[in-house]
Order: structure tokens, then C-alpha cells, then sequence
């Protein structure tokens, strides 16, 4: 790992968003009114792909972290700081008489909040009790709010750990009735967070695998939101797959399922259906699909999918798969945008 990737997450920088305002106090304190800024990509660039730093940006990132690029930009061991001295003219990022690395306290206590969480999701032997569905609850917002903003590589491990979580207390026979179509929507929102992520990696099979594990959840949840999701990701997943004609059938199905919801999820339904037509060649449909979207775009009122965010919410003057739905490039895998 590079110390320059290790700094930023032992601050809580894994994101451009993060980064910024402290590059921003940086330049301030060096007096540079006027310094170019490195765009979210440069950013990413560095973080996660080990990309060094145009000139331009290295005098701010050194008064940022109080160390040259060279040794920024140095390999340590997982878990461990170099022992290198910070430059004269900066502040050190972590205090000498700290008495503890930064990166081995938050590993410990990423460890204990683990553990506690552990406890919580099997303290109830009995039944779930509903701490448990709260913390489910917030995990599944986080990972909601985060996957269309962090590197898939980033969000995986909690990603599939939750998703795990949720299955185990479905399996587990504990649930009240009360709480289980909760607990099955909870289900298919992941599933379909994880087939996506499946997607952006380029494993269609698998993908679509995960995909019908949604769908499942979605009907137990007796949720027509969720069940048309499921067949608007089958139609991305065909439509990356060179299956235009699968893409158009899984879409059409599911704009069927939407037709009566208000939410924005049969806007985008719409969209993949055009999309696909426009692939196999079909003009009038195209027209048709797109303009029955301009006005249906009128009459939305955001339901529960909408509020809850991320991939789940299609907002206004996004087209149907150019930006949103376009599988994004995760750190490493080398996917297409």
C-alpha cells in the first residue's frame, strides 16, 4: 500500500469529496489563492491506482500530509507507518508522543465495533429484536448512499458482510412475521447492490445469478418497485452482454410491473427499453417509449425507492443508461466506462 493511500484513510479521505476542503486549507496556508485544483478523477487516480502527482499539486500535498512525494508515494506494509521524519516546514499529520499508530488504533476499533455488532445480530435468541433491524437499517442506507460515490473495491467487503447478515436472520427462523417483509426488501436491496457490483466487474453470469436472488426477495416482500428493478437490472446485464433482444424483453417486463407506480423507477424501465430498441434497429418504438417517459416525468411522485436513494432514485436530466446505469470502472478490474 502506498503511505500517501494509508494517511488518507487513517483521515477518513476515501472520497474526492473528503479530499478537497483539506487540499483547499492546504494551498490556503501556503498562500496560494489562485492553485489549481485536481479533479475527482486525478483524485481517484491517486488513491486507488497509485497514479503519482503532477507537479503542479505536489508542493500542496506535501504542506497536506508534511512529507515529500517521494516518501508519500513509498510502499510500506499493510497496517504499518515508515519511519521517516516529517519535512521541517510542515506540521506532522499525527503527533510523535501519539503513543499509538493511528492506522493500529482504528484497526482495533474496527475490530470492536465488529464484534459488538456480532453480539447484537445474535443477542435475540429467540427472535430479532428490533435494534437489530435498526442496524440493518443504517447499514443498508450507508451502503445505498456510498455505492454510486465510492470505489466498488472500497464498499465490497461491508457490502457482502451485510448482505450475509440479512440471510442468516432470514435463514434463522427468529423473524416475526411483523418483520419479514422488511426483512426480504432489505434482501433484495442488497442482492441487487451486489448483482450490480458483479456487473461492473464484468461477470454477467454471476450478476444475473444474484439478480434473481433479488427478484425473489422483492416478491416475498410483495414490493412492485423492487420486482420492476429487478427486471430493469436483468436488461442491463443482457444489454452489456451483447443481448439486445434479452435486454428489450426483461425491460418491457418490467415497465409492465411499473406502469401503475408513481415512483421514478418506470422512467428508467422506459429508458432501458428504448435503449434496446434503439440497438435492434426499432425507430418507432424508440419514439413511442421516449415520449411516454417525457410525460410520465410529470406525474412522478417520489415513493420509498425514491427516498431511499442512490441506484434506487432516477433523477431529472439523466438519460435512461449513458450516465447512471453505465457500469463504472472499479479500482483495479479495469472495466469500461
Amino acid at each position: 500500500m502506498l503511505f500517501f493511500r494509508q494517511l488518507c484513510e487513517a483521515q477518513g479521505m476515501r472520497h474526492p469529496d473528503d479530499f478537497l476542503p483539506k487540499y483547499r486549507e492546504a494551498a490556503a496556508r501556503l498562500g496560494l489563492q489562485s492553485v489549481d485544483e485536481p479533479a475527482p478523477k486525478t483524485i481517484e487516480g491517486w488513491l486507488y491506482w497509485g497514479r503519482k502527482p503532477q507537479r503542479v499539486f505536489r508542493q500542496v500535498l506535501a504542506e497536506m500530509f508534511g512529507h515529500s512525494i517521494d516518501v508519500l508515494w513509498s510502499q510500506v506494509p499493510e497496517g504499518t507507518a515508515p519511519h521517516v521524519a516529517p519535512l521541517a516546514s510542515a506540521s506532522p499529520v499525527f503527533p510523535a508522543d501519539a503513543g499509538m499508530d493511528p492506522n493500529e488504533m482504528k484497526r482495533m476499533g474496527a475490530m470492536a465495533v465488529r464484534r459488538a455488532k456480532e453480539f447484537l445480530l445474535g443477542a435475540d435468541r429467540e427472535r430479532v429484536g428490533d435494534d437489530t433491524l435498526d442496524l440493518l437499517d443504517d447499514e443498508v442506507q450507508r451502503l445505498v448512499a456510498a455505492f454510486p460515490r465510492e470505489p466498488l473495491a472500497v464498499l465490497w467487503t461491508d457490502l457482502l458482510e451485510t448482505h450475509d447478515q440479512v440471510f442468516r436472520l432470514l435463514e434463522g427462523g427468529r423473524v416475526r412475521p411483523s418483520q419479514l417483509r422488511d426483512l426480504y426488501a432489505k434482501g433484495a436491496i442488497l442482492s441487487f447492490l451486489v448483482a450490480k457490483g458483479f456487473n461492473d466487474m464484468q461477470d454477467p453470469h454471476q450478476a444475473m445469478t444474484m439478480t434473481r436472488v433479488a427478484a425473489a426477495c422483492a416478491r416475498d416482500a410483495e414490493h412492485p418497485g423492487l420486482i420492476a428493478l429487478t427486471d430493469g437490472l436483468k436488461s442491463l446485464i443482457a444489454y452489456w452482454a451483447n443481448r439486445p433482444e434479452d435486454a428489450q424483453h426483461y425491460a418491457s417486463r418490467g415497465a409492465e410491473t411499473a406502469a401503475n407506480l408513481r415512483g421514478t423507477v418506470g422512467l428508467w424501465l422506459l429508458g432501458l427499453k428504448a435503449r434496446s430498441a434503439a440497438v435492434l434497429g426499432d425507430e418507432e418504438t424508440v419514439r413511442l417509449v421516449n415520449q411516454q417517459a417525457s410525460d410520465r416525468r410529470e406525474q412522478v411522485v417520489p415513493d420509498d425507492l425514491d427516498q431511499l436513494g442512490g441506484l434506487f432514485t432516477y433523477a431529472p436530466g439523466r438519460s435512461s443508461s449513458t450516465t447512471r446505469w453505465k457500469p463504472r470502472r472499479c479500482s483495479g478490474t479495469g472495466t469500461p466506462t
